[in-house]
Order: structure tokens, then sequence, then C-alpha cells
């Protein structure tokens, strides 16, 4: 399974939640967490749709914004 399809796959599992409780999906926030992956995955997820990362340090963020030019 790729990139694309987890992020469907995650996106229908909060979809179902949502639906259960009567909550709006539009409140529910995404976020990937780009964490010791190379560039070219986080192209891949940011290509998928999901456009808010989680990195846990300046550094790596910004290594990575450099190369993605975000």
């Amino acid at each position: 399974m790729g990139i694309a399809d987890n992020i469907r796959h995650i996106e229908e599992r909060i979809k179902a939640v949502c639906d259960r409780c009567a909550k709006n999906m539009e409140d529910i926030i995404l976020v990937g967490v780009s964490k010791t992956h190379p560039s070219e995955k986080i192209i891949e997820a940011k290509k998928a749709g999901l456009y808010v990362f989680g990195e846990s340090k300046v550094q790596e963020f910004l290594k990575s914004m450099k190369k993605l030019r975000m």
C-alpha cells in the first residue's frame, strides 16, 4: 500500500468516526509526521493531498523546506 492509499484509508476512517459522532470532517486536521522520511516521500504525501506536516527538530524542518520549496 502506497502513501496515497494510506492517506485515503486514514481519511475514510476519520470520516466514519465523524459520521458516528455527528462531527464535521472539515474540523479535523490530518498531520503527516515527516520525521526521518526522505523528501521524496514527503512530496508524494503532499501530492496525495496531505498539506500539514510535523517535524520534531527545526533543523530537519528547514532542510525539508529547502528541498520542497514549501
